[in-house]
């Protein structure tokens, strides 16, 4: 396992009227194996470009991106290729990740098969270890995603995203559109995938709430730009910024 390290990105954009808007500004970071850190921010605040940047959906102006010895803006061809399995996304919506034309068994199947990691004939068994992993049952490998409930979708693209064994685990606001029971049983499951795994994760929350009781540490974003960083505990409790003091003064 790798670490991760983000140094001076900067990414601006030009609105429909032509004005420079800051997406990053100055953003570094860094998350070690094993280690849960929340990046927290309202909406807009650049969160989502940040995990753009990180997952080379979007190229940064300026900056540099590393995971262990990998310059993941300069990586090519098998090099990209190779980058892109060890840093895995979960997003919000899973209904949207995931193909209503494709079952559960051949979603899970897809990332397998790109990089080749089973072969044909050891795959059922893959593929039910997967769902085992995420506590569901392997029936569901031949259902579709409308037929699966909200938080049954959320462990399958959680299931997907480990497939690969990745280094990184990147979500975001993976978990907001859930009921708060089924929300709760979700982070619980990633917790215990992430001490089994050790791989970084990088936790996009708007929720201070859940910021503090899932991360190890919380880095407040604002316009941009990186303005806090400390333990769960520091920022959640004697926060330095008044970004921050807002943020949890606003579920207080």
């Amino acid at each position: 396992m790798s670490r991760l390290v983000v140094d001076a990105l900067k990414k601006t954009y030009r609105s429909t009227r032509g004005a420079k808007v800051v997406g990053l500004d100055n953003v570094s970071l860094s998350i070690d194996p094993g280690e849960i850190l929340a990046l927290l921010g309202i909406s807009g605040c650049g969160k989502t470009t940040l995990a753009h940047c990180l997952l080379r959906f979007t190229r940064p102006d300026s900056g540099q991106i590393r995971l262990g010895d990998q310059d993941v803006l300069g990586a090519k061809g098998v090099a990209l290729q190779t980058l892109r399995r060890r840093m895995q996304l979960v997003p919000q919506d899973a209904l949207e990740a995931l193909s209503p034309r494709r079952s559960i068994g051949q979603s899970l199947t897809e990332p397998l098969a790109f990089h080749r990691l089973v072969p044909r004939g050891q795959l059922e068994t893959r593929l039910g270890a997967l769902l085992a992993q995420v506590e569901l049952s392997q029936e569901l490998l031949r259902r579709y995603p409308h037929e699966l409930s909200g938080g049954q979708r959320q462990r399958v693209v959680i299931a997907r995203a480990l497939s690969v064994q990745p280094e990184v685990l990147v979500l975001d606001e993976a978990t907001s559109s859930l009921d708060a029971s089924v929300q709760a049983a979700v982070l619980r499951l990633l917790l215990r995938l992430r001490a089994e795994h050790r791989f970084a994760t990088l936790f996009i929350t708007h929720d201070p709430l859940l910021a503090a009781a899932v991360a190890d540490r919380i880095a407040v974003m604002e316009d941009g730009r990186i303005v806090e960083t400390g333990s769960a505990n520091e920022v959640a409790s004697a926060a330095k910024t008044e970004s921050a003091r807002a943020l949890f003064a606003s579920v207080s």
